[in-house]
């Protein structure tokens, strides 16, 4: 990350399920959810100097999200702490 932003932890409040695109990862399927992945929209809350910011993130495809809930790692632009990337479990750089 760039060195203006500064980590901190967010906790994500909601997770929704984006219905309206669905993506088949079978060639053949019985039914019509048979394969079918779709992606999600998670939204954070982090707060900088006792200020409480939300950011909504989209995920892409992921057939299970059992633990997803709980805190992520939140990197705000320490001049506008609203600007700010969100990292997953498994997505943080090496």
């Amino acid at each position: 990350m760039n060195k203006d932003f500064i980590r901190t932890t967010g906790k994500i409040i909601k997770v929704r399920k984006c219905w309206w695109i669905k993506v088949n990862k079978k060639p053949v399927r019985l039914n019509g959810l048979d394969g079918a992945l779709f992606p999600h929209l998670m939204t954070v809350s982090y707060s900088v100097n006792g200020k409480k910011y939300k950011k909504t993130k989209y995920i892409g495809l992921r057939e299970n999200l059992i633990g997803i809930f709980g805190t992520v790692n939140v990197y705000y632009d320490k001049d506008k702490p609203s600007r700010c990337a969100i990292r997953l479990l498994g997505d943080e750089p090496a």
